[in-house]
């Protein structure tokens, strides 16, 4: 759960059901970003490199799922930003983490 008052939260943060995503679904279209639109999303992105990074540096024997969610969220957070993966279609986490390079979206615990 996201309190943090500043961290602007996605329509699925309650419910888990993304109604704007499926407002958008087959419109095929792209949108041309302002100025400020675009400085904003290097900034995110720039943000979630560093926390990509982050998470692959704490990958290890003895580092478990878990922790590197709670690290994810807590970055995320402390940087007024929301963990994508949570609660999106009632994902229970703030991050997607698989062991041994199994390919699916695994649930940390």
């Amino acid at each position: 759960t996201v309190t943090k008052e500043s961290v602007i939260k996605p329509d699925y943060a309650i419910d888990g059901d993304p109604r704007s995503e499926r407002a958008e679904r087959g419109e095929n279209r792209v949108q041309v970003l302002s100025k400020g639109a675009q400085a904003r999303m290097r900034s995110v992105g720039r943000l979630a490199g560093e926390i990509l990074q982050m998470c692959g540096s704490m990958v290890q024997p003895g580092v478990t799922p878990d922790q590197i969610d709670r690290a994810v969220h807590a970055a995320s957070i402390a940087n007024d930003a929301y963990p994508s993966p949570l609660n999106y279609r009632g994902f229970p986490k703030s991050v997607c983490v698989s062991v041994n390079e199994v390919i699916c979206h695994g649930i940390p615990d």
